[in-house]
């Protein structure tokens, strides 16, 4: 993907958003599979969703739980968008705390 494209999706993206993000660096669990939870880290993050980055291609399923242990912060999330390694939530539970914590 060319620069150009990828700025052009980054700035679509952000139009369709109604929290503004905070750039974050933050390790967190994802419920993306049975047996045990997958490390993630959370790339940004606002009241309303999150972008999560993988160490390595994964498939999300439509919902799923994170946790971000630091942060004392776990939410429900609906899966959005995902390419790869990056996977994008939007909160189905909990945005009054993630508007506390990272608002």
């Amino acid at each position: 993907m060319s620069s150009n494209s990828q700025l052009s999706f980054d700035l679509a993206a952000s139009d369709r958003r109604n929290a503004p993000r905070r750039e974050v660096f933050l390790a967190a669990k994802a419920g993306i599979r049975f047996d045990a939870p997958v490390a993630c880290i959370v790339r940004n993050i606002s009241a309303m969703g999150a972008l999560l980055e993988f160490s390595e291609p994964v498939i999300a399923p439509k919902t799923f739980r994170i946790t971000i242990d630091s942060a004392l912060f776990s939410a429900d999330c609906e899966l959005r968008h995902q390419n790869g390694r990056l996977v994008g939530v939007m909160f189905i539970s909990n945005r009054m705390e993630a508007l506390a914590a990272f608002g």
